[in-house]
């Protein structure tokens, strides 16, 4: 008689079990469509603006240093 009752016992959690396997095949399945979506969509922002290369920068600082020098709205002091 007890093997019937465990029986019972097995047949009556057998959906709860299928349930959370259900379950957690769903949210696997949602996380992968998620990172699969976000994957496929541009980023939040746009693409970075491009860094200045200092030593670009400092000759064109320079350059016109001198121009202006040159131009007589600099003085020449220095």
């Amino acid at each position: 008689m007890d093997v019937g009752r465990e029986g019972l016992r097995l047949i009556a959690t057998l959906p709860m079990a299928v349930a959370y396997v259900a379950l957690g095949a769903g949210v696997l399945i949602a996380r992968t469509l998620r990172d699969y979506v976000a994957h496929l969509l541009p980023a939040g922002e746009e693409t970075p603006a491009p860094r200045h290369h200092a030593g670009r920068v400092r000759d064109h600082v320079q350059a016109a240093e001198r121009a202006a020098r040159a131009s007589g709205l600099l003085r020449r002091d220095r």
